[in-house]
């Protein structure tokens, strides 16, 4: 009769063997956590290099309503009557006080403006 016990293992090859299984355990977490990446994720306008100064769109002036639409930036607009002539709408972006757009006020019943 054969004895189909194992005899008992020494306290090292004990060890050596929960090393073993510890460091196949260790290796299949980082196989299923996948690759690490010190850079952040890029999403949409963000990346690594500052997003570029919105440029400002022309108002509009179509049936009688003049749309003026921001950017995503903090913007400055200001409208006002031109001096001398208060006939005239002066649409100043930024407000640094030179008049980039002009329209006529007679021509204006609505005035929108979209800031975001």
């Amino acid at each position: 009769m054969k004895n189909l016990t194992r005899p008992e293992a020494s306290p090292i090859t004990r060890r050596v063997w929960l090393v073993a299984v510890a460091v196949i355990a260790a290796v299949a977490a980082g196989i299923v956590a996948g690759p690490g990446d010190a850079t952040p994720p890029v999403h949409g306008n963000y990346g690594p290099y500052p997003p570029k100064a919105a440029k400002f769109k022309a108002p509009k002036l179509k049936q009688g309503t003049l749309t003026v639409k921001g950017t995503k930036q903090s913007d400055k607009i200001t409208l006002r009557l031109q001096a001398g002539n208060p006939g005239n709408l002066q649409v100043d972006v930024g407000d640094d006080g030179s008049a980039d757009f002009s329209f006529e006020r007679s021509k204006i019943a609505k005035i929108v403006v979209k800031a975001r």
